[in-house]
């Protein structure tokens, strides 16, 4: 009887019994932000929470820097993150849902600063660079040669990389040139006064909806259905791209 009761109660804990699910995110608009509401929008934003409320769930956004987010979803088994890039080294590490942005990442810096030329990747270690901690852009920087706290800063955001950038702290950054509108009017700026330097072939990537790896895989399966779901009703599948 003791083992029938230890068996019931494993099969207990394993369920979700949940209806809300917790979704961390960072600032990046026009896909995820903090509007004068305090509420998190954006393109992207609404297609996960499309996602979720078809499945049946109650949706709580967090909005934090995006080394915390990636931490707090790993911690918890009703948590997700988005827009993570999907790379070799992440599969294994989250569920994958739903691809629901798509980045095509270069070298961007100040239009003023036309001493800084880029003709490859040997070139990136004369100039100093801000990027955020655990960010696909941040492991191409430390791959490519450069050095946290030499010529590489590491940052908790991508407010802190473009702050570091307009006060002339680094030379570049790395950033989808689609967004810099949306950024420099963010930070006082104009689009015009940010140049790309230089696309990065091995960055043009889908950003996903991703699961902890502690979610339940019944749990999973039906978030991944619902996706699919969505996809199929829409008239050209389309999924946020920038703008």
């Amino acid at each position: 009887m003791k083992w029938l009761i230890a068996a019931v109660l494993w099969l207990l804990s394993n369920v979700t019994t949940a209806d809300t699910l917790y979704v961390y995110t960072e600032s990046s608009p026009p896909y995820h932000y903090m509007n004068e509401k305090e509420d998190v929008v954006g393109s992207s934003t609404t297609l996960v929470r499309q996602i979720l409320e078809n499945a049946g769930y109650d949706v709580e956004f967090l909005l934090m820097p995006w080394a915390r987010s990636l931490r707090m979803v790993s911690k918890r088994d009703d948590a997700l993150v988005y827009s993570l890039a999907r790379t070799p080294e992440r599969e294994s590490q989250f569920f994958w849902i739903a691809p629901v942005s798509e980045f095509r990442l270069a070298l961007v810096k100040l239009a003023t600063r036309r001493d800084i030329h880029v003709r490859s990747n040997s070139d990136l270690l004369q100039y100093a660079f801000s990027a955020q901690r655990h960010d696909i852009g941040f492991d191409w920087l430390i791959a490519n040669g450069l050095q946290e706290g030499k010529n590489l800063m590491s940052c908790a955001d991508i407010h802190c990389s473009w702050q570091q950038l307009k006060l002339g702290t680094v030379d570049m950054i790395i950033e989808d040139p689609a967004l810099i509108p949306y950024s420099a009017h963010a930070f006082g700026m104009k689009a015009e006064a940010l140049e790309t330097v230089m696309f990065i072939p091995e960055l043009k990537v889908e950003g996903f909806l991703a699961a902890s790896p502690k979610m339940a895989k019944p749990l999973v399966l039906e978030l991944q259905q619902s996706a699919r779901m969505l996809a199929s009703q829409s008239v050209d599948g389309a999924r946020a791209t920038p703008q």
